[in-house]
């Protein structure tokens, strides 16, 4: 049988790197045919043997069903759930906007599926979106089709939604087979928004296929190199970041700090500097990398600490790279990332730590860095590497979607 994966835009575009960790898993297990929703530009990426793309979706070549009294019905019920959850917050114009788009991306969503009913398949949507959202409408309509859904972090938790408001979240949780959260915080953030379906909710990690390998460490440098990557959306908190890293080399004057961040250029990283920047300190930023290529950066130019002070995550990863090449980390404790980050193997925030807060405990990592390093590299591989948690999110599937029959 088929498994269906509904992707953002992958494999085109440059996002949703971290699909392919476990994209060779997957095909290695059913057929696998990637449905991209959107955004269908370029050329594709490449993807392994047994895996194929439809793009009728995203390209609406696929002719479109006639109008289905049946999932109008669907449509009409979930919205009426909807606005008893919610009420007059639903008047709010941007949550009100955020539903409408729910609704019709959903209900291209559910057309497409309910087309292709003559071909059976399991159903997986790598977010819980709008096409997870689409796919409940479907199983509505038709019980028998089974999906399951990932949960990551902006699909998760309500603070980084317009508004504070994620469409249809009770619907979704309700039709999946499963819901798979990267993370036992984002799971426990499901099980108290929907305490009815606690039962398919469960945890299952995100996991990233091995790269070069540990970094080989020099004796520890008078110049320590200080690694981040992110893009500048608001929550990645770069000036927060930048005002780290001045405050750490203000500390120690007459040593040379160097910062490298992966996906900002240099004066983005000089712009968010304080104005008192201390002399030794050095930014370089790459620009935005290839995410196959992150690692080799990495390994080539052997960073002493990787820092994240993200004020919200699913899971990073960002961090999950660090860790797999031996790079001790410093992070807040946002999302999941304290089940991957601890005094083991670096040092784990408040979300609201200061500055100085966040340069002193750099600073003692730093002074830690050899021992770290090679605890980072075990903690990659117990609970980030295929074969430590990628065997576990099949399992997930064949268990939830295998089995025919209406959804228990």
């Amino acid at each position: 049988m088929t498994l269906l994966l509904f992707t953002q835009t992958y494999p085109f575009g440059r996002g949703e790197a971290f699909i392919e960790s476990e994209l060779s898993m997957l095909a290695a297990n059913w057929p696998v045919t990637i449905v991209p929703a959107y955004g269908v530009v370029g050329a594709a990426r490449a993807i392994p043997d047994g895996v194929s793309v439809d793009t009728s979706l995203a390209q609406r070549r696929r002719p479109r069903p006639p109008r289905s009294s049946a999932l109008g019905s669907a449509r009409r019920s979930a919205l009426a759930a909807e606005l008893r959850r919610f009420g007059p917050a639903l008047l709010h114009p941007l949550r009100a906007a955020y539903a409408a788009h729910y609704l019709h991306r959903g209900g291209r969503a559910a057309r497409w599926l309910l087309a292709r009913r003559d071909s059976p398949s399991m159903i997986l949507c790598y977010w819980s979106n709008a096409e997870a959202f689409g796919a409940a409408l479907a199983a509505r309509v038709d019980p028998s089709i089974r999906f399951a859904c990932r949960a990551h972090g902006g699909d998760l938790y309500e603070d980084r939604a317009p508004a504070g408001y994620l469409p249809f979240r009770e619907e979704i949780a309700a039709r999946s087979r499963v819901v798979l959260a990267v993370s036992d915080d984002g799971r426990r953030h499901l099980a108290r928004r929907h305490p009815d379906h606690v039962e398919r909710l469960v945890t299952s990690r995100l996991c990233l296929r091995d790269g070069p390998g540990p970094i080989r460490r020099n004796p520890r440098s008078t110049s320590p190199l200080l690694a981040s990557c992110s893009t500048d959306a608001p929550v990645k908190r770069i000036p927060l970041l930048a005002r780290t890293l001045a405050e750490l080399a203000a500390r120690s004057p007459d040593r040379r700090m160097r910062w490298l961040h992966v996906g900002l250029e240099t004066d983005r990283l000089i712009a968010a500097l304080p104005r008192n920047v201390p002399p030794n300190l050095e930014a370089e930023g790459t620009g935005w990398i290839a995410p196959d290529a992150i690692r080799e950066i990495w390994t080539r130019r052997a960073p002493d600490v990787f820092v994240n002070l993200s004020s919200s995550e699913g899971v990073p990863v960002s961090i999950m790279e660090a860790l797999s090449v031996g790079m001790p980390v410093v992070a807040t404790g946002a999302g999941g990332t304290g089940e991957l980050v601890d005094e083991e193997v670096g040092a784990i925030l408040p979300i609201d730590v200061a500055a100085g807060s966040a340069a002193a405990a750099i600073e003692a990592v730093l002074a830690r860095a050899d021992e770290l390093g090679p605890a980072a590299r075990r903690r990659y591989l117990a609970r980030c590497s295929p074969e430590s948690v990628g065997v576990e999110f099949v399992e997930h599937l064949r268990r939830h979607l295998e089995s025919p029959g209406e959804k228990p």
